[in-house]
């Protein structure tokens, strides 16, 4: 057995022993290393990490929902068209009006 093999094999054991994580968790850590066994490296070594820390982080940008931004509406016509922002500074435009939108009245 090589190297990489005893570590995914160590891996796993860990995880099923590891009572700490959710079913999800779990099912992730074995996709990566079920990765890992097709070659993939980066999947072995964010198995690796995962096991390293002792519990469960989700993978950057999976982190959940973000909450809604302020809602921005067209100033021409309020009712016509609204959108919530999702980043701070966003510039967003009215696609009939062409004019940029500006916090609802009840988000001021």
């Amino acid at each position: 057995m090589d190297k990489r093999s005893k570590l995914m094999d160590d891996l796993r054991a860990f995880v099923r022993e590891k009572g700490d994580i959710s079913p999800e968790e779990r099912r992730e850590v074995e996709t990566l290393l079920d990765y890992a066994e097709r070659g993939d490296y980066l999947a072995l070594a964010q198995a690796r990490s995962l096991a390293a820390k002792g519990g469960y982080e989700p993978p950057p940008g999976l982190s959940g929902p973000l909450p809604p931004g302020p809602l921005m509406v067209c100033p021409k016509d309020p009712e016509h068209y609204a959108v919530y922002a999702t980043e701070e500074d966003e510039e967003l435009f009215c696609p009939e009006h062409q004019v940029r939108l500006v916090p609802a009245p009840s988000e001021e």
